[in-house]
């Protein structure tokens, strides 16, 4: 009997992992197949989208038609463009130039039809990227600040004893507005400072780390004030709107006890003396995953929280207890209770209620065993937070 009892025991060590996985049984024992063999190509061809491919070859269409009447832009990949939009000769020749617009409008149109299709070529159901993209609308954004400048102004800055203002002076000033524009706007839109380390890093140029610092610093801070970054509001769309919200520093700093989930002393928990027909009841009533078990004082008022324990521990120890007497009582906290068939925690994760939301979600995610953090004030149970409330959170 020893001998069976040991192998039972080493049975359910090794199998009570896989029932609390995600792993499907089946009863049945013919090969497996995978679904999307079903139908092979045809399944292939009635689950594609052809929506999405109208969408993309419509915007690819008027990508076309657009810049095909701007010289610079017909034709031209994105780094090849990028190349020429930082080039110092850029200015030297009006090649580029739409017929009758002038080398200002002809930018500023650029600038607009590039930044239009770039967000309409974004909002496809197509993966697609945004540092390319938005370097060169910084850059022709900043070829339009430099545009603006009057002709005086630049003779100004630029007349020393030392270097004459030349016609490759002025192209390299233009091209470094063109330079810090693209690592800014870029910055800005996925609020990412390494933008201007990697433009500095691939061209390598004199004294242009403190004004692309500056100008990066400097988006991304008004950028911020304005709306979320392009990654940010994907995360808002789906209705995951915590991310965002916990890793900026004004919502990062919120105390937990502001976006926490209040527990229901009488409804939500288990006091630590509690019969099996209120265990019934907690889990038809309830759909949590995990229940704190509390300690009453003060007449009921307030709780302890004394430890928790899961939706399945509590449904396996009924499974075997079901002959027992329904309004027979169960005390948590005797070491009896702490078999294996019940699997009650006595160190349940708890933080107070003035700890950022930031350290909250830096301890969810660390912790990976724990799907639940709890609020507790000296001891006090107020409340509870979990990985999906805090990701969930759109306030």
């Amino acid at each position: 009997s020893r001998k069976k009892e040991a192998g039972s025991s080493l049975l359910r060590r090794h199998t009570e992992p896989l029932l609390e996985s995600n792993v499907h049984w089946t009863t049945d024992t013919g090969p497996a197949r995978d679904d999307n063999s079903r139908g092979g190509f045809w399944s292939g061809v009635y689950n594609f989208q052809w929506r999405d491919l109208v969408q993309v070859g419509t915007v690819a269409a008027l990508n076309t038609l657009l810049t095909e009447m701007m010289p610079l832009l017909a034709g031209e990949t994105q780094p090849n463009l990028m190349s020429k939009l930082f080039s110092k000769k850029l200015i030297q020749s009006d090649e580029w130039e739409v017929l009758g617009l002038g080398p200002a409008v002809t930018m500023l149109l650029m600038f607009i039809v590039k930044w239009w299709t770039t967000v309409v070529a974004l909002s496809l159901p197509t993966p697609t990227g945004i540092v390319a993209p938005t370097m060169i609308i910084g850059a022709l954004l900043g070829r339009c600040f430099h545009a603006m400048i009057p002709q005086v102004a630049t003779d100004l800055l630029l007349n020393t004893r030392d270097n004459p203002v030349t016609d490759d002076v002025v192209g390299a000033f233009a091209a470094r507005f063109a330079i810090v524009g693209a690592a800014a706007f870029c910055a800005a839109v996925a609020r990412a400072f390494s933008m201007a380390i990697t433009v500095f890093e691939v061209l390598a140029l004199p004294n242009s780390v403190l004004p692309l610092s500056c100008a990066s610093l400097t988006s991304i801070f008004v950028a911020n004030e304005i709306a979320p970054g392009f990654f940010d509001q994907i995360l808002l769309n789906k209705g995951l709107a915590g991310v965002p919200a916990i890793t900026s520093q004004k919502q990062g700093m919120l105390p937990v006890s502001r976006v926490m989930r209040r527990v229901n002393l009488h409804t939500d928990c288990l006091p630590h003396k509690t019969s099996l027909q209120e265990m019934q009841r907690l889990l038809k009533h309830s759909q949590a995953e995990n229940f704190p078990v509390v300690q009453f004082v003060r007449n009921g008022s307030e709780a302890l929280l004394v430890g928790t324990v899961s939706r399945l521990a509590i449904q396996n120890f009924l499974l075997v207890r079901r002959s027992w007497e329904t309004d027979l009582v169960i005390n948590f906290l005797e070491p009896e209770s702490l078999k294996k068939d019940l699997a009650v925690s006595r160190t349940p994760a708890h933080v107070p209620p003035k700890t950022p939301v930031k350290d909250v979600f830096l301890l969810l995610k660390v912790m990976w065993g724990e799907p639940v953090i709890y609020v507790t004030d000296k001891g006090r149970l107020l409340g509870s937070i979990s990985r999906e409330d805090l990701l969930g959170k759109t306030n």
